[in-house]
């Protein structure tokens, strides 16, 4: 006889085992679920009541859904859930009772489309053709050469391993934290796929810091300098969002949302931080400088730098008189 839904008990994101509801002769089904084995969904829950919550399953993919009295009640989504409570429980979302999940499954529901399996993903075909290896020799020879250009000759050996120490333990340990929410969430650890997508993030997000560096010394465009400042946060946080792809497929909303947020906390905590600087997210001057020859922008008469500089004296005068904070300091 084919079952009108299934009840999965869930561990993460799959079902650890599942229920198969019959439909009855008025063409639904009403079943209970608890702790005790008179239930018809038995949990192994402890926070559970032994008799929690009874349903009504019918012929459309919906379920009505009763919570009877308990001590933690249950949750909808984001929406808690009290003794004596009925709700709707749309087929394919997921109630939460206690400390177990359940998702609802129902013969009369569209079926999803199908997607490809994270190991697909994971072992993407480009994979295969020597993308990770060519990743880190891109990062030993970029930030390698970084530290070659900015050290004095005769400088141990010991100092040129440090960045590059830094940036790899840096990606292993990032790459292995998604790996485990992965693990937790879908029962795989793609740690490869990980890590590729972290050496993609970061390979690129130097090469556009170099390249606003570049743009902004061959054009006198400083505002570029701003934006170099902001790529941190951003790869960051896009970082984060491709990561989520992997190991919470389910929960884009909530990555996304956590990745914006975190991007809106670094922006408030660098406006209070660099209250005493004179142009926010921006460095003070360029690092690096490239070949004259390289300017597009006008040639500045030296005349008219002075007048500039000389305007510049009041506000720097002010800013002088605060401390680092950027409060002003006391005459005394």
């Amino acid at each position: 006889m084919k079952p009108l839904a299934l009840i999965d008990v869930m561990d993460g994101d799959v079902a650890r085992h599942s229920v198969p509801v019959f439909a009855d002769a008025q063409g639904g089904a009403t079943l209970c679920v608890g702790r005790s084995l008179d239930c018809d969904v038995v949990l192994d829950d402890p926070h559970v009541a032994a008799v929690h919550a009874q349903m009504r399953v019918e012929a459309t993919p919906v379920a009505r859904l009763t919570l009877l009295p308990s001590l933690n009640g249950g949750w909808l989504g984001t929406h808690p859930l009290r003794g004596g409570t009925t709700v709707d429980w749309q087929a394919d979302t997921v109630v939460q009772l206690g400390q177990s999940r359940l998702r609802l499954r129902h013969a009369a529901a569209a079926v999803a489309p199908e997607t490809p399996p994270v190991q697909a993903v994971a072992h993407h075909r480009w994979a295969h053709r020597g993308i990770l290896p060519l990743l880190i020799l891109i990062c030993l020879l970029w930030f390698g050469g970084e530290q070659w250009l900015r050290s004095e000759p005769g400088t141990p050996l010991v100092d040129y391993a440090r960045p590059l120490l830094g940036v790899g333990l840096g990606a292993l340990l990032w790459a292995g934290v998604w790996a485990l929410v992965t693990q937790v969430f879908q029962r795989r650890f793609p740690f490869g796929a990980h890590l590729q997508r972290t050496l993609w993030v970061v390979v690129l997000a130097a090469a556009a810091d170099e390249a606003l560096a570049a743009l902004a010394f061959v054009g006198s465009w400083p505002a570029l300098l701003s934006v170099a400042e902001w790529l941190g946060p951003i790869a960051l946080a896009t970082l984060a969002v491709w990561q989520g792809q992997l190991a919470l497929p389910r929960r884009q909303q909530w990555v996304r949302g956590a990745a914006l947020l975190g991007f809106l906390v670094w922006m408030g905590m660098s406006w209070v931080s660099d209250e005493g600087v004179q142009h926010r997210w921006r460095p003070p001057y360029m690092a690096g400088l490239l070949p004259p020859e390289w300017r597009l922008a006008p040639l500045r008469s030296v005349d008219a730098l002075l007048e500039e500089a000389e305007r510049l004296e009041p506000e720097l005068a002010a800013k002088a008189k605060r401390d680092p904070k950027g409060r002003e300091e006391s005459q005394d």
